[in-house]
């Protein structure tokens, strides 16, 4: 190729922008690339705090940026903050994790129930698409998608694109309502805190321990829960920490674990 459209920084937060990539001029280099034609459109996908944002954005120019954003994560990681900072500054946005690893495609029964007395039509996954494809300024929106259903669906959202209506979006912070209270782990399977050096497999935990949050079968828990091989079990865990300081989500991991370890033990 002889150029790249779209280059971006990868996973940048406030440790790799601070002492990796400012003190090694990586911006600089990518600036002279750019200038050479190898780089039309030269961004960062993001990780890290407002403030690291803010100054990233004002002490260099930037073409687009990519950032999580969601309707959950709108008040949970104050992502409102970093698309009014983006916006502001007249920065294209291309969002990743709109349905949130598929969190938001798979609802608690109080969601799903508001969604059916608001007599809503559409998937879960298509009112979280339309959400952030909704906000001006939203470039581009990426989707994760495992399923011939799922793409057809995505499709379906965007062919015929209807941005929320004022009662949709009063709809959605009550969904967002429901899943903060439904005691949700708020992990979208990013998998940045594999390999644990104890072999704990904290997302296929997290992910069992969901899906009882959402139909409350205790059985099927039971069955998942304690298919888990020993070796990889949360039991293994040394709260080492080395998985919460690069868990993009600020997750409290090791009392997470142990809170289902306890939970598990009580259904044994």
């Amino acid at each position: 190729m002889e150029y790249f459209d779209y280059y971006l920084i990868h996973a940048v937060d406030d440790d790799r922008w601070t002492n990796v990539a400012n003190p090694f001029g990586v911006y600089e280099k990518l600036i002279k690339y750019k200038e050479e034609g190898r780089i039309h459109n030269l961004g960062f996908s993001f990780h890290g705090t407002n403030s690291c944002l803010k100054q990233m954005i004002q002490e260099f120019k930037w073409d687009f940026v990519q950032i999580q954003l969601n309707y959950f994560d709108w008040i949970y990681q104050d992502a409102k903050t970093s698309y009014n900072l983006l916006h502001d500054a007249g920065i294209p946005i291309i969002v990743m994790e709109p349905v949130r690893g598929g969190a938001l495609a798979r609802l608690c029964p109080k969601a799903i129930q508001l969604l059916n007395d608001n007599d809503h039509q559409g998937t879960p996954a298509s009112l979280a698409l339309r959400f952030v494809a909704s906000l001006d300024g939203v470039q581009t929106v990426l989707s994760r998608m495992s399923s011939k259903e799922q793409l057809e669906d995505n499709l379906r959202t965007f062919s015929d694109f209807k941005p929320l209506s004022d009662e949709e979006m009063k709809l959605v912070e009550k969904i967002r309502n429901a899943y903060l209270e439904s005691g949700s782990i708020p992990c979208t399977e990013c998998r940045y805190c594999q390999p644990c050096p104890k072999g704990v497999l904290i997302p296929e935990i997290f992910s069992i321990y969901n899906k009882y949050v959402q139909n409350q079968d205790i059985e099927q828990f039971r069955k998942d829960f304690f298919a888990i091989k020993e070796e990889h079990s949360p039991q293994r865990c040394i709260k080492c920490g080395k998985c919460e300081q690069i868990c993009p989500h600020s997750i409290e991991i090791t009392k997470k674990l142990s809170d289902i370890a306890y939970f598990a033990s009580l259904h044994r």
